[in-house]
């Protein structure tokens, strides 16, 4: 439509007319950009190194990992490959390390104190949705948090459940419902997480 109208310069735009059906406040636009300009510029060298022990993020996710795997369901624990030790009961130290640390810095600040919008309330379902809806392409290194969760996370999530496809076998009839059915039970289940991660908190003073 926007297109159309381009081309039709005496036309009236609707595009611009148009109003979203549940507009987002500018202030969580805000708090979205500046939170993710922090984290990917933690999240990509984190990878790089091979998560360092010695960050912030990687300690408080540590440190907290234990409480929060108690809130978690089997099939939650078995997303972020978290398990206990069968014969101890403890938390074994072996976890997938971008899914966790991505929803630990998707939910809280550097210094481990639970994220806030700029109105001060914390981060909800339309931040986190805001936030992993940002285009990756948009400036560089802008999508490291998305691709952790949306390709590695999501893809492992869908295929598990559907199976893996070829790009041209998705959009097949027999496959596609199927797919879409995988997809929004994931869009759920990563937003419970990250819902789960809010609760917790961990303060720690930043080396300088």
């Amino acid at each position: 439509m926007r297109a159309y109208h381009h081309n039709r310069l005496n036309s009236i735009n609707l595009m611009n007319l148009m109003e979203p059906r549940y507009s987002v406040p500018l202030e969580i636009y805000d708090a979205v950009e500046e939170h993710k300009q922090l984290m990917n510029f933690h999240l990509l060298r984190l990878k790089n190194h091979k998560y360092p022990e010695n960050h912030p993020w990687v300690q408080q996710c540590q440190e907290m990992l234990p409480s929060i795997a108690k809130q978690l369901s089997p099939e939650q624990l078995e997303m972020l490959g978290v398990s206990f030790h069968k014969r101890t009961g403890k938390l074994n130290k072996t976890f997938n390390e971008s899914r966790v640390l991505t929803l630990w810095a998707a939910t809280h600040n550097l210094d481990g104190s639970v994220l806030t919008d700029n109105a001060g309330r914390p981060v909800g379902r339309r931040f986190l949705k805001t936030l992993m809806n940002a285009s990756p392409f948009r400036e560089r290194h802008c999508g490291i948090h998305r691709a952790n969760i949306m390709r590695d996370f999501r893809g492992n999530f869908i295929k598990n459940r559907i199976g893996k496809l070829d790009k041209s076998e998705i959009y097949t009839p027999e496959n596609h419902d199927n797919f879409i059915a995988a997809r929004n039970e994931f869009n759920r289940e990563w937003l419970k997480l990250a819902k789960v991660f809010r609760e917790f908190e961990c303060r720690q003073a930043i080396a300088a």
